[in-house]
């Protein structure tokens, strides 16, 4: 599974290392190889952010997630930066782009 196809922008980081920009409320980090090494999540409520972090880590989506004060996500005041998420889900993420992050989980957990 790819996502690439839905790369927006890409900002250069130190040492060859990129920032894309996926959507306003998700981006990763790649190293110099292409391969993630973080994934950004972005929210404007930290309850929110939260809920996420939570749905995050209870359903072994990622090894490690913290939730701070947006440093990566401009246009959020909060972002999850986590370590180990694979495509599958943010290939589902971008799918309903147009969906808060928030309402992806409610929408999940209704399914199951």
């Amino acid at each position: 599974m790819t996502y690439s196809k839905y790369q927006s922008k890409v900002v250069p980081l130190e040492n060859n290392w990129r920032l894309n920009c996926l959507l306003p409320h998700l981006a990763t980090i790649t190293n110099p190889k292409g391969e993630r090494h973080t994934s950004y999540f972005g929210f404007n409520c930290y309850e929110e952010a939260t809920a996420f972090s939570q749905y995050l880590t209870e359903n072994n989506l990622c090894s490690r997630a913290i939730i701070r004060r947006s440093q990566r996500l401009s246009l959020c005041n909060y972002e999850i930066k986590s370590w180990g998420v694979g495509s599958a889900i943010l290939v589902r993420i971008l799918n309903q782009q147009d969906l808060p992050l928030i309402n992806f989980v409610n929408q999940e957990q209704q399914v199951s």
